[in-house]
């Protein structure tokens, strides 16, 4: 048998490893991912504008007007077609052209100062200020399960494998634990964060306030970070050790004609505030994948399975139907966005339906935005209609 041997300073190339490419991740927000959460959820705002220009552009009044006044500047200035002059055939369409340009400057005008209010107004709210401290109570704070199990949930279609702390649904890795109410999630694709949402169940329904003003230089208002987050963690120390502690935030929002009591609202109600997906990533689903999650985790539906009844504590079992029976009771509420494309489809799909205005009393209404007052509603979601509706998503997803 011989060898062969190199050369003298002459390294053999070594074999490359082929690395497995990373699975697709769900986890919850940490302190590195705040940068990132803002430019999602700002470049969210800001496509509103351009949606809102191409609104106003082509709403058949303003395109009426637009080719009446197109066709008197081409009759004032004989921009008529000619036998004489071949192209002439295009002069009638100088009198629109003339016209379009001072129509898209004044919509983009009088539009971008409302959208620039809108974007300081929402980023400087404090949830986005220190969102990793904010919604820091659940998905920072969530305990891993402490064995693997495997389990078939309601639909036969949805394979699920476990490991202590995470679930792989169709290919996407997810962090799981204990049922929460509020939190945050990122979505991680190829070790960048593609998507988020984020879940407040302390001040549903409620104003946050803001740490800026409508322009630059201007700043919002006075102390508003420090009571909110204050409150918040008082909040969290309160229930971590058993008391149910109230917060100033809420009494500070709610004025005396609101006739929502607190007791109402805590513990029963969670609102969605943002969810946001990076624009080339949206066509995958990942809206669908990240609010499918975040519903899961408040509805308990990231349980372990508990149909076996065969050596299992009884206290434990009463602890856990009294834990759905809770869960039963409460809502998911988010606010629409006027300017989201498709609507109020996505969130129909997810069997979220529109609310009363008796249902929402005492919540934060929304302003008029941009030139035809668009404004967006309140809808709302149990948990039944989300247990319904998550089979038909599922099975369509696995087919």
């Amino acid at each position: 048998m011989s060898t062969t041997l190199n050369p003298p300073g002459v390294v053999q190339p070594q074999p490359q490893i082929q690395q497995k490419p990373e699975e697709p991740t769900i986890r919850g927000l940490l302190p590195k991912d705040e940068d990132m959460i803002r430019m999602l959820v700002g470049q969210g705002v800001m496509e509103g504008l351009a949606r809102a220009n191409r609104r106003v552009y082509t709403h058949p009044l303003l395109l009426s007007l637009w080719i009446l006044i197109g066709a008197l500047l081409d009759y004032q200035f004989s921009y008529l077609p000619s036998p004489d002059i071949p192209l002439s055939t295009i002069y009638p369409l100088v009198g629109p052209a003339l016209v379009a340009l001072p129509i898209l400057g004044v919509v983009e005008y009088l539009h971008r100062p409302i959208f620039t209010k809108l974007l300081r107004t929402t980023i400087g709210a404090p949830d986005l200020v220190s969102p990793s401290r904010y919604y820091s109570q659940q998905t920072n704070n969530v305990f891993p399960r402490t064995q693997a199990t495997n389990r078939k949930t309601s639909t036969n279609h949805e394979k699920e494998s476990h490991d202590n702390s995470r679930i792989v649904r169709n290919g996407i890795k997810s962090e799981v634990g204990e049922s929460v109410k509020g939190g945050s999630w990122v979505f991680i694709h190829k070790s960048e964060i593609v998507g988020c949402i984020m879940l407040d169940d302390k001040y549903p329904g409620q104003s946050l306030g803001t740490v800026l003003g409508e322009d630059d230089g201007i700043l919002g208002e006075k102390g508003i970070l420090d009571q909110v987050l204050l409150s918040s963690d008082k909040d969290q120390k309160s229930k971590s050790s058993g008391k149910s502690g109230k917060s100033d935030m809420a009494a500070l929002r709610r004025s005396s004609k609101q006739g929502v009591e607190e007791s109402e609202m805590e513990g029963r109600v969670v609102q969605i505030r943002h969810l946001d997906v990076d624009l080339p990533f949206r066509r995958h689903k990942i809206g669908t994948e990240l609010l499918a999650h975040s519903l899961d985790q408040v509805f308990g539906f990231d349980q372990t399975d508990s149909s076996s009844t065969e050596g299992r504590d009884t206290k434990k079992d009463k602890e856990i139907s009294k834990k759905k029976d809770v869960e039963s009771e409460m809502m998911v509420i988010v606010f629409t966005n006027p300017f989201t494309p498709g609507g109020e489809k996505f969130w129909r799909k997810a069997g979220f339906r529109p609310l009363s205005d008796i249902q929402t009393e005492g919540w934060e209404r929304s302003e008029k935005v941009g030139l035809f007052g668009w404004r967006g509603r309140w809808m709302g979601l149990k948990r039944v209609e989300w247990e319904e509706r998550r089979k038909t998503i599922f099975d369509k997803r696995s087919t």
